[in-house]
């Protein structure tokens, strides 16, 4: 989000519609959320040994997380009124 707006996360948590624990993770807290975070920038890293032990420690199957980052990148695009097609 920062590199879209052009924008440091700080000025712009406060105008996203995101429960506090969530707004405070994007922030930098060590909270639950955090470890999903956490998860989402391994992943978009290529951080794999990373992302397996995140799944382990957030009690989901290791193969989840793939299929619900990628239905969470379509949603954006949907929103944000794109096809996902462009280069």
């Amino acid at each position: 989000m920062p590199a879209l707006m052009r924008a440091p996360m700080e000025s712009l948590a406060g105008c996203m519609p995101l429960r506090t624990e969530a707004l405070e993770a994007l922030l930098g807290s060590h909270n639950p959320e955090r470890g999903s975070l956490d998860w989402i920038e391994s992943y978009e890293q290529g951080k794999w040994n990373y992302c397996d032990d995140a799944s382990v420690r957030l009690g989901l199957p290791v193969t989840l997380l793939p299929a619900i980052y990628a239905e969470a990148l379509i949603w954006a695009d949907d929103s944000l009124g794109r096809d996902g097609h462009e280069g």
